[in-house]
């Protein structure tokens, strides 16, 4: 399939979507999927993805 230049996932739509598919564990491939497809998947991880970041940094400890 073709995507016309305003179609195509910018880079950092890209980069934010695979930053938060770490943290969800989900290996979905974002190579096929076209500019609104990418941003309604970001949308859908993206609570539960800040959701194990703050519970992730809620166990770390600082230390100075």
């Amino acid at each position: 399939m073709k995507y016309y230049p305003f179609k195509k996932p910018t880079e950092k739509q890209l980069k934010y979507a695979k930053y938060l598919q770490t943290f969800v564990q989900d290996d979905k491939d974002l190579t096929e999927m076209n500019k609104e497809e990418v941003i309604n998947y970001i949308d859908s991880i993206k609570n539960e993805a800040k959701d194990v970041i703050s519970e992730l940094m809620s166990h770390t400890d600082v230390v100075w």
